[in-house]
């Protein structure tokens, strides 16, 4: 009853400040960004066998601008594959995101989002193939449970005034367990937390150290250092990026925020385009 009352009392908050910034202009798609990346897993452990690569693709949209609100909207494809047998590619499974929400920015630095996020996971024939093999062979992998997780949240986003490092912040309360039949339940991860901090870098170039972090039942820690390289303007982001990442332990999970999350070593190369 507590969280009914909070998401009213967010809503009367936003017609309010609607209406009193009337002389702002409306926007439709004012841009987007789109990113395909590729990454390869370094963790031994038994899912080391099942989850050794993974592939995203996906865009991230302002469908509604006006004034300091924006109605955004959020797709990622994640492809998991496991270490080719032969010439063969062997296909993991495939997870699909989906995410909209509705932001309002208070000042330059910082912004308050409301929302939900959608992820379905499918796996492959192959993975349960490779499953039956190694149970022949003695090893067993444990069981990952891959259930479509449906998760309202409330977020805030604030970016410090230092030039020389720009730390941000983003903290992100997802308590609900949406049921698309009816529904709710607890949640048992309510609380994201993602960092970053600029380490070096110049107008074409910039060094950055990032971490994630879910707190719950089963926790997620990850630490990366991530390369801009080719950025097309100052505050952008560059258009290729590399990523070298480290996530303590060898779990597999599945997350709403970065999807199926393999624990151990990491890299990856990303590329990101904008449409504006």
């Amino acid at each position: 009853m507590k969280i009914k009352w909070l998401l009213t009392g967010l809503l009367f908050f936003m017609l309010f400040c609607a209406n009193a910034r009337a002389e702002e202009k409306h926007e439709f798609l004012s841009d987007a960004r789109f990113y395909a990346d590729i990454a390869k897993h370094f963790a031994r452990g038994p899912y080391q066998i099942v989850y050794s690569w993974e592939a995203n693709i996906g865009f991230n949209t302002i469908v509604y601008k006006y004034g300091p609100h924006a109605f955004n909207f959020q797709f990622d494809v994640q492809t998991a594959g496991a270490p080719p047998t032969g010439r063969k590619i062997n296909i993991a499974g495939t997870s699909y995101t989906l995410g909209s929400k509705y932001t309002y920015t208070l000042n330059k630095n910082t912004n308050f989002s409301l929302g939900v996020t959608h992820l379905s996971s499918h796996l492959s024939e192959d993975i349960l193939k490779i499953i039956q093999e190694e149970r022949r062979k003695g090893v067993v992998i444990p069981p990952v449970r891959f259930d479509d997780i449906n998760v309202g949240f409330v977020e805030v986003g604030h970016s410090f005034a230092f030039k020389q490092f720009d730390p941000m912040v983003r903290f992100r309360f997802q308590p609900l367990g949406i049921k698309f039949r009816g529904g709710y339940n607890f949640y048992k991860e309510p609380v994201f937390i993602s960092t970053q901090i600029r380490v070096f870098g110049d107008n074409r170039k910039e060094l950055f150290f990032i971490t994630q972090h879910e707190f719950g039942e089963r926790s997620l820690n990850d630490l990366m250092l991530r390369f801009d390289l080719e950025k097309p303007k100052k505050n952008e982001e560059g258009r290729l990026q590399l990523i070298f990442g480290y996530s303590p332990g060898w779990d597999l999970r599945a997350s709403p925020n970065v999807g199926w999350h393999k624990e151990g070593f990491s890299a990856k190369m990303r590329f990101v385009f904008w449409a504006q």
